[in-house]
């Protein structure tokens, strides 16, 4: 069943109809190891990444998932150098967001740029094993025909991404699920359309909820679909939130997730390998101060 039947896809406050997993089952189940999405921390590794790095290990985290590149370089550094830098801290950098644009790929000789290709290599570089776009060119998505063509180059990207030894990968905000193109939406496109083994689908389940439609469901209805997971926890703010989607990230918990529940049904069923903490925004409270409540609260999973 696809999502524009909809009949397993409810609306935050809407009745839901998704099996309850039962209270204590994600408790049981403890995450040998929790990462971070280092925008969570963004601030603090503009000012001291190596600093931060060693507060985030000090915390209890062994993974992280950058947020910080730019023409060959991580938070400054050059590939090589930040992973020696990690190493030494003794965190992985498992995965990492950088935006793949239009003019990354040429259609006339079906190449990618140079920026890109510098991208996927310094990613390998990095020890990466993978790289995410967060993100669909707002002109691959004018029409259905044009979005299932880039969707093919999403496959050739993974292709080549092979290459170098890492999987490319997509990240989704809350735009996916409100391009709707004659009854399907983008997000259930890039499901439908895109390879497994070239490409793989890091949910962020805090957006998914933002979009008005229930993680549990979504994972569920596309079991062992996602190898990666943004954990996020949501509360409604009218008007607001990051990209105006009038829900705002909050501490894990502290929102209106059933965040032990997709934890777990993420893990036995989702075919989640990775789970990436991430927060984007804090409140009061400093933002490390959030990653270290983020890690608590995840370590009682």
């Amino acid at each position: 069943m696809g999502l524009a039947a909809g009949a397993v896809w409810v609306r935050p406050g809407a009745a839901r109809a998704v099996a309850v997993v039962g209270p204590g089952v994600a408790g049981a189940r403890v995450l040998a190891k929790v990462g971070l999405q280092l925008y969570s921390v963004r601030d603090e590794m503009n000012r001291d990444a190596a600093g931060t790095l060693k507060k985030i290990k000090e915390i209890g985290y062994n993974q992280v998932e950058h947020a910080g590149y730019w023409k060959g370089k991580f938070y400054g550094y050059p590939a090589k150098d930040f992973k020696t830098l990690l190493d030494g801290i003794g965190l992985d950098m498992v995965s990492g967001h950088v935006s793949i644009e239009a003019a990354d790929y040429d259609e006339g000789s079906k190449a990618f740029s140079a920026n890109w290709r510098e991208a996927v290599e310094s990613a390998a570089a990095a020890g990466q094993r993978y790289i995410i776009t967060p993100g669909f060119p707002e002109s691959w998505r004018k029409d259905k025909d044009t979005v299932l063509r880039y969707l093919d180059v999403f496959n050739s990207c993974g292709a080549f991404c092979k290459t170098y030894g890492v999987k490319f990968g997509y990240h989704n905000h809350t735009m996916e699920f409100d391009r709707i193109y004659h009854g399907t939406s983008l997000y259930e496109l890039i499901l439908q359309h895109t390879d497994p083994s070239l490409v793989a689908l890091q949910l962020d389940v805090g957006l998914v909820y933002a979009a008005g439609l229930d993680p549990r469901a979504m994972i569920k209805e596309h079991a062992g679909r996602f190898e990666l997971m943004h954990v996020k926890d949501e509360f409604r703010k009218p008007g607001g939130g990051e990209r105006g989607q009038g829900y705002e990230s909050t501490v894990l918990g502290a929102g209106e997730l059933k965040l032990a529940e997709i934890v777990w049904l993420g893990r036995e069923t989702g075919g989640v390998k990775y789970f990436f903490v991430e927060q984007e925004s804090f409140g009061d409270l400093p933002e490390l101060e959030c990653a270290r409540r983020d890690y608590q609260f995840m370590k009682k999973l």
